[in-house]
């Protein structure tokens, strides 16, 4: 499969939901949800949730479902996330 991504604005923050290969084309598939830091610049998030490929998590039910950053916590929790912590630049 492919890398694909799809990006939302939640409350005025930029939300990418990656779906790819673990570690570089190993077996298996994952998504990662990532929330951009203020800088919006690829690579900088402030967040980064991971769920496995079966959540079947996509940008549109990432927006139908979270208003703001406190909901998205909330509703990817409840799907399995396991919260990576940030990435800086």
């Amino acid at each position: 499969m492919a890398h694909t991504t799809e990006t939302v604005e939640i409350d005025g923050t930029k939300v990418k939901v990656a779906i790819g290969t673990y570690g570089g084309g190993s077996s298996g598939l994952t998504r990662t949800v990532n929330v951009y830091d203020h800088t919006d610049t690829e690579g900088c998030y402030q967040e980064v949730y991971r769920l496995p490929d079966t959540s079947g998590i996509t940008a549109g039910e990432v927006s139908r479902n979270a208003r703001n950053l406190h909901e998205l916590d909330r509703y990817l929790m409840g799907k399995g996330a396991v919260k990576e912590g940030p990435r800086t630049c």
